[in-house]
């Protein structure tokens, strides 16, 4: 892998405008790491039944650095993804979770936390960027609600729609999904962790000419979790998803 990588993006007339030195440097990071996330989740990459638990994922190495081991799915993968079988069919907010975590693991500031106090920002900022991920995607495939899950799509359309009206690019996004895990409320962190988390929300939003767009956005896709954890309780006592294998799957809804 090189040691340097240049990113290079076209930036619209309601783009950030940022520092070419300080600031391009920080979003040309975000960008790269975002690519390789997205590689990952268009990969044969599953965490459905190999990861334990947050614990496990936090101390785990980065699967960002492991890409080599992954290939684009098969044909036969992706028909398999018409049947929602555990055994068959990747589980998308599992996969979306797992590499938001891992997004997370890249951050400056989260690897001078505590573990306290990244297991306490993952629990609570992690899902958010779940529904960002998915919303996000959907807006760039030119879609108003989110696939290919039909029973989520009531509940999510709503971040489409958002991104549809802010017209961000995917400079704007990268920021947006860094932002995110620089804006849940930091009770119950340390305060070296307090200390640390203000001074990464202040510095990761300097120099934003849409900032007021962003932290708005901010506000909805934490709206948006709140109501993915209740519809997985609904879920739950109507699908008895209690049985489901993977204890990351419930601390994510916790």
């Amino acid at each position: 892998m090189p040691k340097h990588v240049v990113v290079v993006f076209q930036a619209s007339s309601n783009s950030l405008r940022f520092d070419e030195s300080e600031y391009g440097a920080i979003i040309g990071t975000l960008v790269y790491n975002e690519t390789k996330c997205n590689f990952l989740r268009h990969s044969t990459f599953d965490p459905t039944c190999t990861t334990s638990s947050l614990t496990d994922l936090i101390n785990a190495p980065s699967e960002l650095g492991n890409l080599h081991t992954y290939q684009p799915p098969s044909l036969d993968y992706h028909g398999q993804q018409q049947f929602l079988e555990y055994s068959t069919s990747k589980l998308w907010i599992l996969c979306d979770y797992v590499l938001n975590v891992e997004f997370a693991k890249t951050l400056t500031f989260f690897q001078r936390l505590s573990f306290n106090d990244k297991l306490l920002l993952l629990k609570n900022a992690a899902l958010v960027n779940c529904s960002l991920v998915q919303s996000y995607y959907s807006y760039v495939n030119k879609s108003n609600t989110v696939v290919p899950l039909p029973v989520e799509v009531m509940m999510r359309c709503r971040g489409v729609e958002s991104l549809i009206r802010s017209k961000i690019d995917k400079c704007e996004y990268v920021l947006l999904k860094a932002m995110v895990f620089t804006h849940y409320p930091s009770e119950g962190m340390s305060v070296e962790g307090r200390t640390l988390y203000t001074n990464a929300r202040y510095g990761a939003t300097a120099g934003s000419c849409r900032f007021a767009t962003l932290v708005a956005l901010v506000g909805t896709f934490f709206q948006l979790a709140d109501k993915h954890r209740q519809f997985h309780t609904l879920l739950t006592l109507t699908w008895n998803l209690s049985n489901h294998p993977s204890k990351l799957f419930h601390e994510i809804h916790a």
